[in-house]
């Protein structure tokens, strides 16, 4: 008790944390300072006991020694509402692992295109930020280009093609797609209808192509059963979902969307449209946010490896800030898709 009692007093330090877990202070400092020469192990053992003794690196006292800000900004685009649940819990475990690390985290968002170059540029300079985490990239990215003149360490959620060389963390939407068109094959739909995100976004490109390959692998019909659109909220997978149902011989009998958010606007089309799901559409979304688990039904959804994601970003960017080259430098993560109650086979024909 007099142990804890001193620690709610003062300021933890790295020899109290030492202590705790039995280690030097060395092995202490380098753990939270993500070193690769710490093992996964003992890393977390003393970021559990830095948690629980309330640690808190005195920042000021390091930006006078050092001249740096040990702030990291993760910026993204504005995004729907629905969508923001799966950036939030990467965003989550990114500040900690950074925190835990010494660092702060600070939040920049962006209009696409080049009217929204000039605010992120704005923030990174007058934050003096030590590094940059960017969130979803587009085939065209005038930011990214950008960021890159500037030469300040960045990490990218998502690949880019204009800059194959940076280090990443994306996942694997062109399996993930193939998975459900498999999925919904075996189930014996044999038009398979998809609502893809905007053209210009590399993950919906990504996810496209695993559509395309997929429905020819699986003998699955894309003809005409397909729509991008230029966002991936609820009103867009609405109407796109309307014009592809609202047929008379060829409307899908089951539907892939780009998002969680589209797949709700395209169950709402098909209420309206007299269609129930999944008895006369299966509706799969992509992303497995929260709400999926209370739709009616339902929604069967690829979920994507959040707390990875994260954990990965947060490594990456402090070895770049650190100057410690990481392998890999470029992470790839699969995904799995959730079976719930809006897929099943299609009604006899």
């Amino acid at each position: 008790m007099q142990q804890e009692h001193k620690h709610n007093r003062a300021q933890v330090t790295l020899d109290d944390i030492a202590e705790r877990v039995g280690m030097s202070r060395t092995t202490v400092s380098r753990a939270l300072g993500g070193h690769s020469d710490v093992s996964d192990r003992t890393r977390q053992r003393i970021e559990k006991a830095a948690r629980e003794l309330g640690y808190r690196p005195h920042t000021v006292a390091r930006r006078l020694a050092t001249g740096r800000s040990f702030t990291i900004c993760a910026i993204t685009g504005k995004l729907p509402f629905i969508r923001d649940a799966l950036f939030i819990e990467v965003l989550d475990v990114l500040r900690l692992q950074l925190a835990a690390a010494g660092y702060d985290l600070i939040m920049g968002s962006r209009e696409p295109g080049v009217s929204g170059v000039g605010d992120a540029i704005s923030l990174i300079r007058q934050q003096q930020v030590d590094g940059i985490v960017l969130l979803e990239t587009d085939i065209e990215d005038p930011l990214l280009g950008r960021i890159v003149e500037m030469e300040t360490p960045l990490v990218l959620f998502g690949r880019s093609p204009e800059h194959p060389e940076l280090p990443y963390v994306d996942t694997d939407g062109l399996a993930a797609i193939g998975t459900v068109v498999e999925y919904l094959a075996r189930l014996g739909h044999k038009r398979i209808g998809y609502i893809g995100g905007p053209p210009w976004a590399v993950c919906a490109v990504q996810r496209l192509k695993g559509y395309l390959k997929a429905c020819q692998s699986y003998g699955v019909s894309s003809d005409g059963l397909y729509i991008e659109m230029d966002h991936s909220g609820l009103a867009e997978g609405y109407s796109a979902a309307y014009a592809l149902l609202n047929r008379t011989q060829t409307a899908p009998t089951a539907l892939i969307c780009y998002s969680d958010a589209m797949a709700f606007g395209a169950m709402r089309a098909a209420y309206e449209l007299g269609l129930r799901v999944p008895d006369d559409l299966s509706v799969v979304g992509f992303d497995n946010v929260a709400l999926d688990d209370f739709t009616i039904p339902k929604l069967t959804s690829v979920a994507q490896r959040t707390r990875d994601i994260g954990e990965h970003l947060a490594r990456l960017i402090l070895s770049e800030v650190e100057g410690e080259p990481t392998n890999p430098a470029q992470v790839l993560l699969g995904t799995e898709l959730v079976v719930r109650e809006s897929s099943k086979p299609p009604k006899a024909q």
